[in-house]
């Protein structure tokens, strides 16, 4: 659970409930309010974060990137809605995530055989194309941009 549903002598104060006002973000019925691990809030925000420090055009772009997750973090504990240990887990989704990736494009040549044994076409040729092609675009665009 997280720490907002504490007994308050521990001392978390749930921000987004402490006063009775009541917004779509509090009184939302499709809120799941007792989930707390892993944090995917900052899981998601640390693995977009390294996608822009590794992939992003520009140098400044990249330094903010490195913002996001930290920015996160304090958020989801100042706010009581995670422990620090929910954010360590969070973390690790996308790492898992990457990791479980590239065990299965050691079968990638397994999935050719079943297409060539259907007498269909991969998906991935099409799609080798279609970036290609998206990927022009952008390096033309990019030229543009300082």
């Amino acid at each position: 659970m997280p720490p907002r549903l504490l007994p308050p002598q521990y001392g978390y104060v749930d921000v987004l409930h402490a006063t009775n006002t009541g917004n779509i973000w509090t009184k939302n019925r499709f809120q799941l309010t007792i989930a707390a691990i892993p944090s995917l809030h900052f899981g998601t925000a640390l693995f977009m974060g390294v996608c822009l420090w590794k992939f992003a055009p520009h140098k400044a772009l990249r330094y903010m990137a490195l913002l996001w997750p930290v920015a996160m973090l304090v958020t989801i504990i100042v706010t009581a809605n995670h422990f620090v240990t929910d954010a360590v887990i969070g973390a690790a989704i996308p790492v898992l995530g990457w990791q479980l990736n590239t065990v299965l494009l050691h079968l990638k040549p397994l999935e050719n055989l079943g297409f060539q044994v259907c007498g269909a076409e991969c998906p991935s040729e099409v799609e080798d194309q279609s970036a290609q092609a998206l990927r022009m675009i952008v390096d033309d665009a990019l030229v543009d941009i300082p």
